[in-house]
């Protein structure tokens, strides 16, 4: 996992294995962002990944971001040159589990091509459907 230790380049970053974003300073963060960003846009047009799957808004999701990095750090090892020749089907099987994950919770916010709606909104109408919560849950 790459952490804050320290680093040089996003190529340190990425030849030190998977990337831990919410560990990484700000200027490595950025730059894994951006990264990322043309990974996920390219990722889009190879699989025609539809709006529902992954919106626009995908980097202001935590989660979201998260998950389609450690896509990202799968294919990354699933393709490497020691990988098994099975590496590649592995990849689909992740890519299966991340779309589901990522769907559920591009529902959960109500997220659309041309809209985008905060967690804290999406939470607090939850709360608001299960009253019960409130008083269990702290923020």
């Amino acid at each position: 996992m790459t952490g804050p230790a320290s680093r040089s380049s996003l190529a340190d970053l990425i030849a030190s294995g998977p990337i831990h974003i919410p560990s990484l300073r700000d200027a490595e963060r950025e730059s894994v962002m951006m990264d990322l960003r043309a990974w996920v846009a390219a990722f889009i047009e190879r699989f025609t990944v539809e709006v529902r799957v992954i919106p626009p808004c995908w980097e202001q999701h935590n989660g979201m971001a998260e998950a389609l990095s450690a896509l990202r750090d799968h294919e990354r090892g699933a393709y490497a040159d020691d990988a098994p020749a099975t590496a590649a089907v592995d990849f689909f099987r992740a890519w299966r589990e991340i779309e589901a994950h990522l769907t559920e919770m591009g529902a959960l916010t109500h997220c659309t091509a041309h809209e985008h709606n905060s967690p804290r909104t999406t939470r607090g109408a939850q709360r608001s459907m299960h009253p019960k919560l409130i008083d269990t849950q702290s923020d």
